[in-house]
C-alpha cells in the first residue's frame, strides 16, 4: 500500500483506480493546500510520507 496526494491539476478520476488497489489517496484541494508553492508542497509530502501525483511539468524542474 502506498500513500498518494493528487495535485490540484491532476485528474480526480485517477483517485478511484488507486483506491481500488488499496492505496491511500488524498488531494491538495481536500487539505486546503491549493496554491501552495512547489517547494513547500514537496516538503509536506515528504514529511507525511506521500508521493505527489501532478501534471505540473514545472514541478520537476530541478534547476529552478
Amino acid at each position: 500500500m502506498f500513500h498518494f496526494k493528487l495535485d490540484e491539476n491532476a485528474d480526480p478520476r485517477w483517485r478511484e483506480p488507486l483506491e481500488d488497489q488499496g492505496h491511500v489517496v488524498t488531494t491538495v484541494a481536500e487539505e486546503e493546500l491549493a496554491g501552495t508553492k512547489d517547494k513547500n508542497l514537496a516538503a509536506i509530502c515528504l514529511r507525511e510520507g506521500y508521493s505527489l501525483i501532478t501534471a505540473d511539468l514545472g514541478f520537476a524542474q530541478t534547476l529552478v
